[in-house]
């Protein structure tokens, strides 16, 4: 899209007018543009994005129920991780509207001439990714120190900022006038974003894997036992799954940047966009959630439970039946006794 606005205004009146009317891209020999009705895979996407939503909002009621009664503090990467999930709800209502609008993995010869911006994903990343270092600082660094890991957090921290700041204003200002991004009657002269979108995908990957190295390397430096520190590094090892995410994310990406189809080649990009943002959301609320399934808050939640259920019964290994029954003694009047 680099000149399509010069393009474009050198063309008669005429031509510019089916050339809005037409498929955003020539159809191959033989093939009719199918405006109406075109194959998708919206079932797909539907699921996917669906899927993506409900995870992470099971993860993010958990991870606030942690800190609202496990918990009770706040911190400042907490009010990171909750806009990025609001963002990342705009992010997924973007999609539902791509499917009812266009429908998702449609060629480019099925879809009237558009623009297709995703203006929300690297937002959503990059508020995530503040929140998640500011975690990692507040975990694994004591106040007061600046070690190796303090610096690389922040140097981390701030690369991601600087880049997804610059991405935005170039996504959003890429056209000169302004107006030219979504009005094609509008004059004027567009960069070409999709080396913006490769060059995200390969920034996003070196972050991820450093995200994912930083605590496992001080978690397995711990004074604990060897038995304990797998299941402590398991929290944070679905960073791995970003990582993995991410690389295919740089594939579709590429596939996106050489295409001459992007409108279809876009639609892997968007969904692997989708379950990336779902996995920054668990590493950012999983260190948390182990809070809400020990200690005296979940008992006390326990206990209104089993006195609705009644007297329990169970049954011992050796086959005989045991119940709770009240045992009162004059030294202890309120205690009970297992029979």
């Amino acid at each position: 899209m680099a000149d399509f606005a010069e393009i474009f205004h050198s063309l008669s009146p005429d031509k510019q007018e089916a050339l809005l009317n037409g498929p955003a891209a020539p159809p191959p020999p033989g093939v009719v543009s199918n405006f109406d009705n075109p194959p998708n895979r919206n079932e797909l996407a539907f699921a996917v994005t669906t899927s993506a939503l409900a995870l992470s909002s099971v993860v993010v009621i958990l991870w606030i129920f942690a800190k609202a009664f496990c918990q009770r503090k706040v911190y400042p990467g907490d009010a990171f991780i909750f806009a990025g999930y609001g963002i990342f709800i705009g992010s997924c209502y973007c999609l539902y509207y791509w499917m009812n609008l266009t429908g998702v993995y449609v060629h480019s010869w099925d879809v009237r001439m558009v623009y297709v911006a995703q203006n929300l994903y690297g937002s959503t990343l990059m508020t995530l990714k503040i929140g998640v270092l500011l975690e990692w600082l507040r975990i694994f660094v004591p106040k007061g120190t600046r070690d190796s890991f303090w610096w690389t957090c922040i140097t981390n921290l701030a690369l991601n900022v600087l880049f997804y700041v610059a991405a935005k204003l170039v996504e959003n200002f890429a056209c000169f006038p302004h107006e030219t991004i979504w009005d094609f009657t509008v004059e004027g002269h567009c960069l070409d974003q999709k080396s913006l979108a490769l060059a995200s995908a390969i920034v996003n990957l070196v972050s991820d894997l450093l995200i994912l190295a930083l605590p496992q390397i001080v978690i397995w430096k711990l004074n604990m036992s060897v038995t304990k520190k797998p299941g402590v590094s398991l929290v944070f090892a679905v960073g791995v799954f970003c990582c993995v995410v991410a690389v295919f994310r740089v594939i579709t990406s590429r596939q996106y940047y050489i295409s001459t189809d992007p409108i279809y080649d876009l639609s892997p990009v968007a969904l692997w966009n989708i379950v990336e943002l779902t996995l920054v959301i668990m590493i950012a609320c999983l260190p948390s959630i182990p809070a809400v399934f020990k200690g005296p808050r979940l008992r006390s939640l326990w206990r209104p439970m089993k006195s609705w259920a009644g007297p329990s019964q169970n049954t011992s290994a050796g086959g005989s039946r045991w119940k709770r029954t009240p045992h009162r003694t004059a030294e202890s009047p309120n205690q009970e006794a297992y029979h």
